[in-house]
């Protein structure tokens, strides 16, 4: 993003008119929203080739992701851990809440090697 554009948010932030920015601005045409679908949708590309690029080793990149689970005791929470160099779950780690108890150390549990 240019940086003119980000001063003019502050700016129009700042004197409380954030909602007049952009106004003026005409709608873009067809073929430019088209291209500005192709762009994210090529960005989007780029990111994950990078990505895999990094992923050459194992353990050299992880994805991790949190869910909940309804339970008749509450919610369980599940975060999972992904090499994505071969796919294999490398770690997982469950509670009853989604926040560290205070004194208690941050731990996963490795699945396996």
């Amino acid at each position: 993003m240019p940086k003119s554009t980000m001063a003019n948010w502050i700016r129009a932030y700042k004197a409380w008119r954030l909602e007049e920015v952009g106004k003026l601005q005409r709608p873009l045409a067809e073929v430019e929203q088209e291209l500005t679908r192709v762009k994210r949708e090529l960005a989007v590309v780029r990111m994950k080739r990078d990505i895999l690029k990094k992923a050459a080793v194992p353990t050299q990149v992880w994805v991790s992701d949190i869910t909940y689970i309804s339970t008749k005791e509450g919610w369980l929470y599940l975060a999972g851990h992904k090499d994505i160099f071969n796919g294999e779950i490398v770690g997982h780690a469950m509670a009853s809440r989604m926040i560290r108890e205070p004194g208690q150390p941050v731990s996963v549990s490795g699945s396996g090697s």
